[in-house]
C-alpha cells in the first residue's frame, strides 16, 4: 500500500502524462494479470468446491480431517499456501508500483537512477574481483559459505549477485557507446569517459563469470552480445565507435580469462554437471505434469514448495 500511495503521489505531482509504450503496456497488463490472480487464489470457497477444482480431488483426505473438530474449517482458500500467495501477491504490487514510478520519472531523474543502480554493480564487481585476488571472502563473513574460488561481493548466492552484474551489462555497453548520459552535466563524450566506461564494462564482465553462475552468465552475455550489436549495427554509428565495441569485448575476455573463465568452463563438464543438469531436467518435467494437474485454475500464486510434493520424484 505504502508503494501504492508513492506511485500516486508521483503521479499526481508529475507534469507530464504517462508516456505508454508497446512494453510498458504489455508490462502492466502482465503486472495486472498476475495481481488479479493472486487476490484470486485467496477468496475462501467452501470444502466441496475446492476438491471439486482440477487437481484437488487427491487431497481429500487432508480436507477432511481440517472439517474435523477442533479445526472445524469450513471454508478453504483456492491456493494451496495463503501466506505464500500473499507475499507474492504483495512482490508483485511492489513490482507493478516500481514499473509505473519508472513510467513516470521525468527522463533525467530516471537516467541518475540507473547511473546509481549501475554504480552499485561496479562496487559489487569490483569487491567480488577483489575477493578473487585475495584468495579468499573471509572478512565479509562469507568464507564458509562461498570459499575462497569464485567472486562474491556482499552476496550469499552467486546467482543473485551475477543477475545484478547481468542486469547492469547492456547499460553499460550502451553507455560506452555513447547511446545516453547517466547525468545532466555529461553533455559530450571525451575519449577519457569512453575508456573509463569501457573499463566498467570489462570488469562487471570478469566479475559475472568469476561469480562462477552459469545461468547468470549465459544470461548477461547473451543480452550484452544483443546490446553490442545494437549499437554495432545502426545506421549512426561511426567506424571509430564500431571498433571501440570491438576493443570492449576483448578486454572483458581478456579480463574474464584471466579471472575465472577456465574454472567457469570446468563447471560446465563432468558427473557433477551431468547431474544437475539431470535433476534440472526432471524438475521441469514434473513441474509439467503438476501445472496440467492443476490446469486451469492453478495452485495459487507463491505455492510451489507444498503443491510440487506430490510430485516429487
Amino acid at each position: 500500500m505504502v508503494c501504492l500511495a508513492l506511485g500516486a503521489v508521483v503521479a499526481w505531482s508529475s507534469s507530464r502524462r504517462l508516456a505508454i509504450t508497446v512494453g510498458s503496456s504489455l508490462y502492466l497488463c502482465a503486472m495486472l494479470g498476475l495481481l488479479v490472480i493472486g487476490l484470486a487464489a485467496l477468496v475462501p470457497v467452501s470444502p466441496e468446491t475446492w476438491l471439486a477444482l482440477p487437481g484437488r480431488a487427491a487431497y481429500a483426505e487432508v480436507v477432511a480431517m481440517l472439517q474435523q473438530p477442533p479445526m472445524n474449517v469450513s471454508s478453504v482458500s483456492l491456493s494451496f499456501d495463503p501466506v505464500g500467495a500473499s507475499y507474492a501477491t504483495l512482490s508483485v504490487l511492489l513490482a507493478l508500483s516500481v514499473g509505473m514510478a519508472a513510467m513516470l520519472l521525468p527522463a533525467p531523474l530516471l537516467l541518475s537512477v540507473l547511473g546509481f543502480f549501475v554504480a552499485i554493480a561496479i562496487a559489487q564487481a569490483c569487491l567480488g574481483l577483489l575477493q578473487l585476488v585475495f584468495g579468499t571472502p573471509s572478512f565479509l563473513g562469507y568464507d564458509a559459505a562461498v570459499g575462497s574460488n569464485r567472486a562474491a561481493g556482499t552476496f550469499v548466492n552467486k546467482n543473485h549477485y551475477a543477475t545484478l552484474l547481468a542486469m547492469a551489462l547492456p547499460l553499460l555497453v550502451f553507455r560506452t557507446a555513447g547511446q545516453f548520459n547517466f547525468s545532466r552535466k555529461e553533455t559530450t563524450h571525451t575519449p577519457l569517459s569512453t575508456i573509463w566506461w569501457a573499463v566498467a564494462t570489462a570488469t562487471v564482465a570478469a566479475a559475472l563469470v568469476a561469480s562462477l553462475s552459469r545461468a547468470g552468465s549465459a544470461a548477461g552475455f547473451s543480452v550484452a552480445v544483443v546490446a553490442t550489436l545494437m549499437c554495432g549495427l545502426r545506421k549512426q554509428a561511426t567506424t571509430r565507435q564500431r571498433f571501440g565495441l570491438l576493443g570492449i569485448a576483448v578486454l572483458a575476455f581478456a579480463l574474464a580469462s584471466a579471472s575465472s573463465l577456465t574454472l567457469l568452463l570446468d563447471s560446465l563438464k563432468g558427473a557433477a554437471f551431468a547431474d544437475s543438469a539431470e535433476g534440472r531436467k526432471a524438475l521441469v518435467r514434473l513441474s509439467m505434469i503438476g501445472a496440467n494437474s492443476f490446469f486451469p485454475v492453478g495452485s495459487g500464486l507463491g505455492s510451489f514448495s507444498i503443491a510440487f510434493q506430490r510430485f516429487q520424484a
